[in-house]
């Protein structure tokens, strides 16, 4: 009886260390490129985007799970928050890098020039703190492989898709509110046209900056774009004008499609790195893709008979981030970010926004963010299986 009960606390004390290591193994979403992301699957040449740093996009990595896609992608500019532009003088009503509340508190309230971009402020308000936050970040997502997605941008940017890749869903995020987590996100469905979900499905996202480069971070519920078994997605910079929609700025996508030497000419995009989603996550961009592989074999139980375990978690529930400010948009191709006096992020710019938008109105206060909230993974499944196998040794214990 002893040896029985302590051969199933060992497999007990196997699976419990398989769920700890396959825990550790996935990213942590901290704004931090982890080491088992891998090698990025897209690297794009530094300074591309001509116009501004803040639009010129680096690296992109990917992971998976069975639940879960992790995306992260580099910017070559600061915009976590803590950068902004110099220059300006005393009373010009903008408080810039080198202004302080206590030298200049006419022009920098109270929080504004403390070098961090905090909640309330903005590019237009505080450009000390939040001189960088004026770019936006959408990632395109082809489900189906073929030409029957969407023929316009959901934030009525002037970027189209070419067969066949064109995007069913687009996931678009802003900078300029702080903090910076999954609420700065909106998923957007096409069927026919573009319609926002109630849900954004980001379990979590975050922004850091390594000392050369931002990354941009974010871990998206599969349930949420239709749990495909395969995706070809894109990355694209772009921000805010009150008057004519901006173009794509820079891309990360595999082959290299796009790089704007304007803030005009129509973006045409491919959406054509691929991405599959396996059952045991092996499989990734045209190859493997760094993850944790199947689960360890739990082994076989004394009696012979091999524990299983099963189930499955979804995500879902909503929430609003309130009010979102105007990202601002970049009217020249010298790269001076105008961060504008409007308040709208974008969110409205579609198809169902574009009447009110060309019609001058600028000072919306909230276009509602939906986010889901996220569920399962590996270490989830072993997780139960430890305990069914530790329920099984009990029993037997009692049995014997």
């Amino acid at each position: 009886m002893q040896r029985r009960v302590g051969g199933n606390a060992a497999v007990l004390a196997f699976l419990l260390a398989s769920w700890s290591a396959m825990a550790a193994a996935q990213p942590n979403v901290d704004g931090v490129v982890d080491g088992v992301y891998g090698a990025p699957v897209v690297t794009d040449g530094a300074g591309e985007a001509g116009i501004d740093p803040v639009m010129d996009l680096r690296q992109l990595y990917l992971w998976h799970d069975a639940t879960h896609l992790y995306v992260a992608f580099t910017v070559a500019a600061d915009i976590t928050g803590k950068a902004g532009p110099p220059g300006g003088t005393c009373g010009d009503g903008t408080c810039n890098l080198d202004e302080t509340h206590g030298g200049c508190p006419g022009d920098c309230p109270a929080a504004c020039g403390d070098g961090t971009c905090s909640a309330g402020e903005t590019p237009s308000s505080c450009s000390a703190d939040c001189g960088n936050l004026w770019g936006q970040y959408m990632l395109y997502i082809d489900t189906t492989n073929d030409g029957q997605g969407a023929t316009s941008d959901a934030w009525n940017r002037n970027v189209t898709v070419a067969d066949p890749h064109k995007p069913e869903y687009s996931l678009n995020s802003w900078h300029d509110q702080r903090p910076f987590n999954s609420d700065r996100f909106e998923l957007w469905a096409w069927n026919g046209s573009w319609a926002q979900q109630g849900g954004n499905g980001v379990v979590a996202a975050a922004v850091g900056h390594d000392g050369s480069v931002s990354v941009v971070e974010l871990q998206l519920a599969l349930a949420q774009i239709g749990d495909p078994s395969e995706a070809w997605i894109e990355v694209y910079s772009t921000s805010h004008s009150p008057s004519t929609p901006n173009n794509a700025q820079d891309t990360l996508n595999d082959p290299e499609d796009w790089n704007a030497s304007d803030w005009t000419t129509t973006a045409t995009l491919s959406v054509s790195t691929h991405v599959v989603f396996a059952t045991t996550p092996d499989a990734g961009v045209d190859g493997p893709l760094p993850d944790s592989g199947p689960p360890p074999d739990s082994g076989t139980a004394d009696s012979g008979g091999t524990a299983d375990s099963g189930g499955t978690t979804d995500s879902g529930g909503t929430t609003d981030s309130g009010g979102v400010a105007d990202s601002g948009g970049v009217a020249d191709s010298g790269g001076t970010a105008d961060s504008g006096s409007a308040t709208d992020h974008g969110a409205g710019d579609g198809p169902a926004g574009d009447a009110a938008a060309d019609g001058g109105r600028s000072d919306r206060q909230d276009e509602g963010c939906a986010c889901g909230a996220g569920g399962g993974d590996g270490a989830t499944v072993q997780l139960s299986l430890a305990m069914m196998l530790l329920a099984l040794a009990v029993r037997r214990r009692r049995t014997s």
